[in-house]
């Protein structure tokens, strides 16, 4: 990274002691080191960097212990066709994807892979979005679980990219599939008028005009998030979270709806808590 970037845009390493650590000191280590790690992350340059994202790439390869060697990764879409992949292990996944649908090349960024867990009527909920410094079939084997699968879906909230997108027909078909999915597993919310309209454009095959439609519609390109506890709108709620568009919503175990917005331009900081124990 200094090479590459200059010492002065690099954050100072940890400096080594020579001698044998005693426990508090390797704890403290530890500590230097992971404050390094975030440090060089949150930096817009060095973060994005392919050095140091292919470094983090080959530590989860090593620390999962899975080697090298050729693959194949199975794909979700969300008309829950599968889509398989022949891929090295250590490779990046997104663009292979792309090939085997004729996605071009320039509507690639359009779209991401997702982790979700499958249940067993056959939806699934968002674990999160795969990120650039991971390797997607280490990330889902490691899990060890067979609910976790998988998903290619559109990476953006505005839906004003959707015109670019519609443009070719492959990323059409892509984004025409997730929008039937949303709203057959009551994502996006319609009310019979709507469904009317909406079932009369489907039978027509009337894709474009379809998502127009749903776009529209409440809640249309939101992600749905697997149950969890919170403190919105009372402490030790039991909710189900949906985000998109800078909004959330969550469903409460009655079916109630609360919905909160955030203005990320008056948030001054921000943190991510867990208040279950990590072994």
């Amino acid at each position: 990274l200094r090479k590459e970037y200059g010492a002065n845009v690099v954050p100072a390493f940890p400096p080594k002691k020579i001698f044998t650590l005693t426990p508090a000191e390797v704890e403290q280590r530890r500590e230097q080191l992971e404050k390094y790690m975030q440090a060089v992350r949150q930096d817009p340059t060095l973060g994005g960097s392919e050095t140091f994202n292919s470094f983090l790439r080959k530590a989860q390869q090593e620390t999962q212990q899975i080697p090298t060697e050729e693959v194949v990764l199975e794909v979700l879409l969300s008309n829950g066709q599968k889509v398989k992949v022949t891929i090295l292990t250590s490779d990046q996944t997104e663009d292979a994807v792309a090939s085997k649908l004729d996605l071009p090349d320039d509507l690639v960024g359009y779209f991401s892979l997702f982790l979700v867990r499958e249940t067993k009527d056959g939806a699934f909920s968002f674990v999160r979005k795969l990120q650039e410094f991971e390797l997607p079939y280490v990330s889902v084997t490691s899990l060890h679980n067979p609910e976790f699968r998988i998903i290619l879906r559109k990476s953006y909230w505005d839906s004003s990219y959707d015109d670019d997108v519609m443009e070719h027909r492959v990323g059409l078909n892509l984004l025409y599939a997730q929008t039937v999915s949303d709203i057959e597993h009551g994502w996006i919310l319609v009310n019979k008028e709507q469904h009317r309209q909406l079932k009369s454009l489907q039978e027509k095959v009337s894709k474009k005009e379809f998502i127009r439609l749903a776009q529209t519609l409440k809640y249309y390109g939101y992600l749905k998030f697997d149950p969890c506890v919170t403190d919105f709108p009372e402490k030790g709620c039991h909710v189900v979270v949906s985000a998109g568009n800078l909004n959330f919503q969550v469903r409460l175990p009655n079916e109630q709806i609360k919905e909160g917005s955030f203005k990320v331009t008056r948030m001054r900081c921000w943190r991510v808590t867990s208040s279950v124990s990590v072994a």
